[in-house]
């Protein structure tokens, strides 16, 4: 069973900053308002086994569902570079890569776990974040 990414889950963060410097916008103190930094959940034990989500960006949600556990990852690192660390956790985690679509702007990475197939998405979300969703399968019980 393929597990399907809950894209805007994980894109809910509405922020802005301004445009340019010219234009009257928030201040430093301001924008910290605006775009504050994430707040990490509470039931990180929960994320599968073997995958570090926490070495990716601050873990800001998990949810445990009958057969899989999604968990919410935002980071202030480039998106590039987001990328290229998920895909070392991937590694490290011991999934395979079974296909990936990168257009630039988000990734979508679908992978074999010991437990079944899953799927991990990225993209770029406002405050300069990279929002990771990772949609993992639960072990059989």
């Amino acid at each position: 069973m393929l597990i399907t990414a809950g894209a805007g889950v994980s894109l809910l963060t509405a922020c802005t900053l301004p445009t340019s410097n010219t234009e009257p916008g928030p201040g430093a103190a301001e924008a910290a308002a605006i775009c504050p930094s994430p707040s990490p959940a509470a039931d990180i034990p929960d994320i599968p086994s073997g995958f570090k989500a926490d070495e990716l960006g601050v873990v800001t949600a998990v949810s445990k569902q009958p057969d899989f556990t999604s968990v919410v990852i935002s980071t202030r690192a480039s998106f590039r570079d987001a990328v290229i660390r998920m895909h070392k956790l991937v590694d490290e985690a011991g999934f395979t890569v079974l296909s990936a679509e990168d257009d630039g702007i988000d990734v979508e990475v679908f992978v074999k776990t010991p437990h079944g197939q899953g799927i991990i998405s990225m993209a770029e979300a406002p405050c300069g974040q990279v929002m990771t969703n990772a949609e993992l399968p639960e072990p059989p019980k």
